[in-house]
């Protein structure tokens, strides 16, 4: 696009963003003074969205306003005036924990000191039509957006240069309002002074994730409630709790935390109910018969999605064999978290008087994980063992029939699982 293109269509967005402000604000205006709105009350509000006017005020409160930052101070206290950022470090650690980044949260929030310089932010974040920028973005790089509001060449240029301010990084502040960490750092009473941040563009985009998950025309809730078989997943998000960040005016905080009225989803933190048995499994059948109750929703979902497949004729694709995948992990996670208990619970050498297969002692009992040495082959074979085992226990839940293609996807899915978890205990 050329460069007038665009200028012409920066002028025609101040033009437009003006008079929609302009009627609204009057409507709100009426709505609550009722008979006492008058005509002056009108031209008062024309005269401060004039766009000599408006761009004078833009100007002389843009520190008042924070664009495009991901983390909001106002979070933790609607009050505080501390440093809003943008996390634009590249995350390339940790990258099992859930962040910002790591969850592809990339819509930035914009927020202000005060909510009755909303309508700045407003403005600066104004899409320009055919482009894929906002208004400040380009009245910040050309003064000639203002080219008829203002014959004056400076008059434009100081506009310009004061809505560079919103988009400049904020210096390091901290605010008595803010939640607050001392970390000590030596013996000298040194300390570090830590200030934990939400971050809002993560925030929402839970939010949203779970607004569409509870949605009753989600397609793949839809499918689920019918017994039918979707492409996408049917998520469910037990337990949640909601924090409020404000109790009336949400927007105070910022843009984000008013499309959210103010929630912040907290997810359940209780770690799993594991039921002990005093008298331990002794075979894999048994194992597998006191995890049952914990995998049958999974086995549920295997059994609808072969159903589906055969009656419809259809095949095992990418999709398919991907939620397939996950409920064979999602088993596989129970089962070693039930032998990780019996593990941990049961006195080393418990199994020696029990007859009971050697690939499940080895996840049973530590005298057995700690003393027998396995060649890389050896273990193979013994894990390959309870990896089929478990895998027909699967198809005799799942299916009318075993089927021994179907046993060996299982067992294929489950081998690493099972591997991974071994070395962990010889770790």
């Amino acid at each position: 696009m050329s460069e007038n293109k665009e200028i012409l269509l920066v002028q025609q967005a101040i033009t437009v963003f003006l008079s929609e402000k302009i009627a609204k604000t009057i409507e709100q205006k009426q709505k609550k003074e009722k008979d006492k709105f008058t005509e002056n009350h009108a031209q008062e509000i024309r005269e401060k969205y004039h766009a000599n006017n408006w761009l004078n005020y833009v100007a002389e409160n843009i520190e008042k306003v924070f664009l495009n930052v991901s983390h909001i101070a106002k979070l933790t206290h609607s009050s505080s005036q501390a440093v809003n950022i943008k996390d634009s470090i590249l995350q390339t650690e940790h990258l099992h924990l859930i962040s910002t980044q790591t969850a592809n949260a990339t819509m930035l929030d914009r927020g202000y000191a005060d909510a009755k310089f909303a309508p700045i932010a407003e403005f600066l974040t104004y899409p320009v039509e055919n482009t894929d920028k906002q208004l400040g973005e380009i009245l910040c790089e050309n003064e000639q957006g203002f080219a008829k509001i203002s014959d004056s060449q400076a008059e434009r240029q100081a506009w310009c240069d004061a809505i560079k301010g919103a988009y400049v990084a904020q210096k390091l502040s901290s605010h008595t309002l803010a939640k607050q960490i001392y970390v000590p750092v030596s013996d000298d009473c040194e300390y570090h002074l830590l200030s934990p941040m939400y971050s809002s563009s993560l925030a929402q985009h839970i939010f949203e994730t779970i607004k569409y998950a509870h949605n009753k025309d989600n397609p793949a809730k839809i499918a689920k409630q019918k017994g039918g078989y979707h492409q996408d997943e049917s998520i469910y998000f037990p337990n949640i709790a909601t924090l409020a960040t404000t109790k009336s005016n949400h927007q105070n905080a910022s843009f984000l935390n008013g499309q959210r009225s103010g929630q912040l989803y907290l997810f359940c933190a209780k770690p799993p109910k594991i039921r002990h048995n005093p008298n331990p499994p002794k075979s894999v059948n048994e194992l597998l018969n006191v995890c049952y109750s914990d995998c049958k929703d999974e086995l549920f979902e295997i059994k609808k999605l072969l159903s589906v497949t055969e009656n419809k004729d259809l095949f095992l694709n990418d999709d398919r064999k991907n939620a397939l995948i996950e409920h064979i992990q999602n088993i596989s996670d129970t089962i070693i978290t039930q032998m990780l208990v019996i593990y941990q619970n049961q006195a080393n050498g418990w199994t020696d008087n029990v007859n009971m297969p050697a690939y499940l002692k080895l996840f049973l009992d530590k005298a057995i994980s700690e003393q027998r040495v396995l060649s890389q082959p050896e273990l193979m074979s013994e894990l390959t063992r309870l990896a089929e085992e478990i895998s027909a226990w699967i198809s005799t839940r799942t299916h009318k029939n075993r089927v021994a293609k179907l046993e060996k996807i299982y067992a294929k899915i489950l081998l690493p699982l099972l591997q991974s978890h071994y070395w962990v205990l010889k770790a």
